[in-house]
């Protein structure tokens, strides 16, 4: 379950709370002390900013919010000793703490697999990739052309479905969200957004001269963009990129002089 609701957070919290105090003994205790901990000291001021200097994890820091262990709080409640208890309470009573909560999460929560949860999920009778198949073929037929050392350019849906199949070929803009927070030279990551505003259907207006700049301080090896996408096409060879070959329905391009691309 996950939600975004005031209510849905009340309960974790208090879970994560109450926990500790609940469950007072041996290896039970720190255990969840520790899955509680795992939440709440990535919130203090300063942490996330002094564990990226020590570890470079940059922006996939974020990802420690997302941390709620309230499933090992929900089994934990169902062992708990009740000490004003007695006999056969005792446990019906811990099992009725961890039904209560269970039931405050269904009910302000949504399932992960619902339309209201807007994650793209869904539930498989086998495993399955989260991503178009189609976007997967893409992908891995730029990666089999062994584009050169410089990352690739290519419509963003193909460029998230690059590193699933591939850490030999890197694509300028594997996802937005953690190429906002690269930690690169300015003029680098300059560069990288102004490709991403000239391919995003949603991009600021970028000019050819910004383009041609941005390509050549990126190095790219590879420009591959729809068949349809006819004016960026002119801006790429103008930028000094020639026809290499077309690809999975996308019209690829590489630099002037390198000989197209190998595979």
């Amino acid at each position: 379950m996950i939600g975004k609701s005031p209510e849905f957070s009340v309960v974790i919290v208090l879970a994560l709370l109450l926990a500790p105090l609940v469950v007072r003994s041996g290896r039970r205790a720190i255990l969840v002390a520790a899955a509680s901990a795992t939440v709440f000291v990535p919130l203090l001021p300063g942490f996330l900013q002094l564990t990226e200097s020590l570890t470079g994890a940059g922006p996939v820091l974020w990802r420690l919010l997302m941390l709620a262990p309230v499933p090992v709080a929900v089994g934990l409640l169902g062992t708990v000793d009740l000490p004003r208890l007695s006999g056969r309470l005792r446990p019906v009573a811990g099992w009725g703490l961890a039904a209560a909560l269970m039931l405050g999460l269904v009910a302000v929560g949504v399932p992960l697999w619902s339309a209201e949860a807007r994650n793209s999920t869904s539930v498989t009778d086998q495993p399955a990739w989260k991503v178009d198949p189609s976007l997967l073929t893409k992908a891995s037929r730029v990666a089999e052309l062994d584009p050169g050392p410089g990352p690739v350019l290519l419509p963003l849906p193909v460029m998230t479905a690059l590193p699933l199949v591939t850490t030999d070929v890197f694509a300028v803009i594997p996802r937005y969200f953690y190429a906002r927070f690269l930690t690169e030279p300015a003029d680098q990551h300059a560069a990288r957004m102004t490709l991403f505003d000239f391919v995003s259907p949603v991009g600021a207006p970028v000019t050819a001269a910004e383009v041609d700049e941005a390509l050549n301080r990126l190095d790219v090896s590879l420009v591959c963009l729809r068949d349809s996408a006819q004016g960026k096409i002119t801006v790429v060879e103008r930028a000094g990129y020639e026809p290499s070959r077309e690809v999975a329905g996308m019209f690829c391009l590489a630099p002037r002089g390198t000989g197209g691309t190998g595979g």
